[in-house]
């Protein structure tokens, strides 16, 4: 009986050692757990600073790069208005150096359709004086009228008849020539043939016009219009005065 209890007590024994021991592990366990979970907590919580530092910074990024486009963008604008007003500058220089190009030629005149067989220097030159002379005859014509009187362009053999060039020395004396002619276009002929008159332009000028024609053949039909300088349509329509550039 005496053996039995203390088989019995030895057993508790026992048993009280390995709950101390177990707690002691749990409590143990229990430690390693909490530190894991303090510095989990830590690795999450320096995980969300630097999440948070992550996303300042390319929240700043992004602003500046927002501000380098609208930088960009102000500064391409700005070279688009200098673009467009610099083109508008040289057009208007384009314009100026046309106009005094075409100034230049205001006294003279081209003949077209001359034949061929008239001799140039001073038979042709008379032959243009006496044609003036008919033409308005309340002028005296002299050779001093008629600064310069010769065929330009290159000599084609095949080809139509060179044009002439005449330079007036007096701009007025071809303006009132042209004038009557406007009026009287029976007068465009020399030794029976027909010829035609044209103030001399600049090829810049002609260049414009002919890109101009579309327009001026609609206006040939029913509206008046004219040319002006350096190189516009004046459109008069309807009592009104309408001016085209481009």
């Amino acid at each position: 009986m005496a053996t039995k209890n203390q088989e019995n007590l030895e057993h508790k024994e026992a048993i009280r050692q390995l709950q101390k021991t177990l707690m002691g592990a749990i409590g143990e366990l229990k430690g390693i757990i909490q530190k894991n979970e303090q510095k989990l907590e830590q690795q999450i919580s320096d995980l969300k600073e630097d999440n948070k530092s992550f996303k300042e910074l390319v929240t700043n990024q992004m602003k500046e790069m927002d501000i380098k486009v609208d930088r960009v963008q102000e500064q391409a604008r700005m070279n688009t208005k200098r673009i467009y007003e610099q083109e508008k500058q040289t057009k208007k220089l384009d314009k100026k150096t046309v106009y005094l190009e075409d100034h230049s030629r205001w006294q003279n005149l081209r003949l077209r359709g001359i034949p061929k067989n008239l001799s140039e220097g001073k038979e042709l030159t008379e032959i243009i004086l006496q044609w003036v002379q008919k033409v308005l005859p309340e002028i005296q014509w002299t050779w001093f009228d008629l600064e310069r009187c010769h065929r330009v362009g290159r000599r084609n053999l095949k080809g139509p008849p060179r044009d002439i060039l005449i330079c007036f020395f007096n701009f007025r004396k071809k303006q009132e020539l042209m004038n009557v002619l406007r009026l009287k276009p029976e007068l465009l002929k020399i030794q029976d043939t027909a010829i035609q008159a044209f103030n001399d332009l600049s090829e810049q000028t002609i260049a414009w016009r002919r890109e101009m024609k579309l327009i001026t053949t609609i206006l040939d039909k029913s509206i008046k219009y004219s040319w002006g300088y350096p190189v516009f349509i004046v459109i008069y329509y309807k009592d009104q005065v309408y001016r085209k550039e481009d």
